[in-house]
């Protein structure tokens, strides 16, 4: 039996005990959201122009969709207009915009579905950023493809590719970091090398002049990870620091100042560090604690501090907990904690926080967890509905029953600011508006198993 809401399903959630077998890992491009649920299942939403997402469509998706029926993918990568993804099998994967051959098939096609590129099954790890592809095979070899204007293949060349090619004969590259012009990459000995753009730099060698072939950076043994994104470079060595240089208008290296760095330079003087991921204009990252920290541009509230004020050194986000992984993307950070919730907070113009909607959120947001096997774009609204609509003093809901028990529901308006927090639904499935202002509202109803939201119309 159904009740009665004007109410769009965003998407279902993971049942209770299914909670821990949700997200497992995320990535983010500028504007859309990439995620392996620990079923082996990929996940995207936000902008899909050029097929980006992967489902076969041009069209924005505002929550997560299901991409392909695999369940076996392993770790993904997302570039300005491309994705990228390795199976467990070891074979790699990529979909989305391919005018400088970023997708390495061999051809300047777009696909908005996964492709196999070519048929080797040992590549170990992938990376993309802009509009380059770089990634590492279990032989340690280094290949690239994409676009070369400044030489950030690395082949010494500033020649685009469509194809993987190997650069150099190395076979101990450790990992690897795509930013938008320049790349970064650690080697098993814990040296650390650059290459590509330096115009901020970003390369960390002292100048500014472009590199098109891998250089070492200093002399330090200690690398232990590094992130890139246009025109940054952020690393963690393995005493925990961290340490950043290139581009920094926005405060977001974090060094208290808007100067540029062509050097690597040290944050903060912590020693506790386990993760970075730079976004285009701020910064994220988690310490061993657990806890999570931003800088950098606040636009649309991407740092989560409820503000939308910009931060040039690191400042903590809510009370501490227990972060595993971020991921920054222009304006949007995302984040999945120990119990494999999904978080999300900033800019929301095309969907890329997931929650369903398109408005922007100054502190982080649950995300839910999608049900393997099904798109929220399969459900039909006749699932839900609200009456009337508009509405002066009562609204009615209906809710399927596989979204019960325990319902509860909060109202935001059209800003996304909180106007009733979350409480218990009556019974009889009513709500209580009459004093709330004229306007526009978002209603959202959550159960166990269900999210539901809605816009609604105040009269």
């Amino acid at each position: 039996m159904k009740s009665i809401i004007v109410i769009t399903l965003i998407y279902l959630l993971c049942g209770a005990n299914m909670t821990a077998q949700c997200w497992q890992q995320v990535e983010v491009g500028g504007f859309h959201t990439v995620a392996i649920m620990s079923d082996g299942t990929l996940w995207a939403w936000g902008w899909n122009q050029y097929g980006l997402l992967g489902d076969g469509t041009n069209t924005d998706k505002y929550s997560p969709v299901q991409i392909s029926n695999a369940n076996n993918w392993q770790q993904v990568a997302a570039g300005s207009d491309h994705t990228v993804a390795i199976k467990t099998d070891g074979t790699l994967w990529a979909w989305g915009r391919n005018n400088y051959g970023q997708l390495g098939d061999g051809t300047n096609t777009d696909h908005n579905t996964p492709i196999k590129i070519g048929v080797a099954n040992n590549w170990q790890q992938v990376a993309a950023r802009g509009n380059h592809t770089v990634a590492i095979k279990s032989d340690g070899t280094l290949w690239a493809w994409g676009w070369n204007n400044s030489g950030q293949l690395g082949d010494g060349s500033n020649l685009h590719r469509n194809a993987p090619k190997q650069i150099g004969t190395a076979m101990d590259w450790q990992q690897v970091a795509a930013g938008g012009a320049h790349t970064v990459a650690i080697k098993d000995n814990g040296t650390l090398w650059a290459w590509g753009n330096n115009g901020f730099g970003q390369l960390g060698n002292g100048t500014n002049t472009n590199k098109t072939f891998p250089i070492q950076i200093g002399t330090a043994n200690d690398w232990q990870q590094v992130a890139a994104v246009a025109g940054q470079t952020f690393a963690i060595k393995k005493d925990s620091t961290l340490w950043a240089w290139g581009y920094n208008y926005n405060g977001q290296l974090g060094d208290g100042t808007n100067v540029a760095k062509n050097t690597p330079t040290q944050i903060s003087n912590a020693g506790d560090w386990q993760q970075v991921a730079p976004g285009w204009g701020h910064t994220l990252a988690i310490k061993s604690d657990g806890s999570l920290w931003a800088w950098g541009n606040n636009y649309e509230g991407a740092l989560g501090d409820g503000t939308n004020i910009d931060q040039k050194t690191p400042i903590p986000i809510g009370t501490p907990d227990k972060w595993q992984k971020v991921a920054a993307g222009w304006a949007h950070s995302i984040g999945i904690k120990s119990d494999n919730t999904f978080w999300a907070c900033g800019d929301n113009d095309v969907g890329e926080l997931g929650d369903g909607t398109t408005v922007s959120q100054n502190t982080l947001i649950e995300i839910s967890c999608p049900i393997s096997g099904t798109n929220n774009t399969t459900f039909s609204d006749n699932y839900l509905e609200i009456r009337p609509n508009p509405a002066q003093n009562i609204l009615f809901i209906s809710v399927p029953d596989f979204i019960t028990p325990e319902l509860t529901f909060e109202i935001r308006n059209i800003l996304g600011t909180e106007i009733i927090s979350r409480q218990s639904l009556s019974n009889d499935r009513s709500i209580d508006i009459n004093t709330l202002a004229k306007g526009v509202y978002i209603l959202t109803i959550r159960s166990k198993v269900g999210q539901l939201s809605k816009q609604f119309i105040k009269t």
